[in-house]
């Protein structure tokens, strides 16, 4: 089926190497700029036929279809210190739990199949996709292995219901990754460029050299 044009032109394509190249390039030249990358959306959410904004997706894709394709991009740049989750339902690893509140896919796929060791936040808490309260939304998204939880464009009510349910200070687990990112922020915002150290034509021809040719 055709899949959802919600991604769109924020992927790369479907080609692995080519993924990695450019998402490597990306990453880079925002390290450059003084911008930490986020990783995203972890697992894979180019399969999602239907807008997680507005109701969740369902990917019925095998696991070995999927760690070949999907994940394997991830796999090779989870050295970034940021990674955010998508709002999905991959059925043939957690036919139950969307992969924002599912154990399994956090555990088995992001942590440990891709290898992801960064802050880990979830998508948007108050898209469509999730069930429940905004209360059960943050929960569970914590107790599956988020370390942080975004909310965007929330009304004060939600915003409030939230800030109470919130623990006072990181997990066990995540506050070593936030110290990264804490450390890692520092380090770049005090190394910023004056001027940028490469144009895109240049990161293009280092990458794919017969990109030159094409015009």
């Amino acid at each position: 089926p055709e899949t959802s044009n919600v991604i769109g032109d924020r992927a790369f394509g479907d080609d692995v190497e080519r993924i990695v190249a450019l998402g490597r390039a990306v990453m880079d030249g925002l390290d450059m700029g003084g911008v930490l990358p986020v990783l995203k959306h972890m697992p894979g959410h180019g399969r999602a036929t239907v807008d997680s904004h507005d109701e969740l997706p369902r990917i019925d894709s095998d696991k070995d279809t999927l760690r070949q394709s999907d994940f394997e991009p991830f796999k090779q740049l989870n050295d970034a210190l940021l990674g955010m989750t998508g709002h999905l339902l991959f059925s043939a690893i957690d036919e139950v739990a969307v992969s924002t509140c599912s154990k399994t896919v956090i555990g088995d796929i992001i942590r440990s199949h891709i290898g992801f060791d960064g802050v880990l936040m979830s998508d948007d808490i108050s898209m469509s996709a999730l069930a429940g309260d905004m209360r059960a939304r943050v929960t569970g998204a914590l107790k599956a292995g988020c370390d942080m939880v975004l909310h965007c464009n929330g009304a004060m009510a939600e915003m409030q219901a939230i800030a109470e349910i919130l623990p006072s200070k990181p997990s066990i687990d995540a506050a070593p990754r936030i110290a990264r990112v804490d450390e890692a922020l520092a380090t770049l915002q005090s190394d910023v460029p004056k001027s940028a150290r490469k144009v895109w034509q240049e990161i293009m021809a280092d990458i794919f050299p017969e990109s030159q040719n094409a015009l």
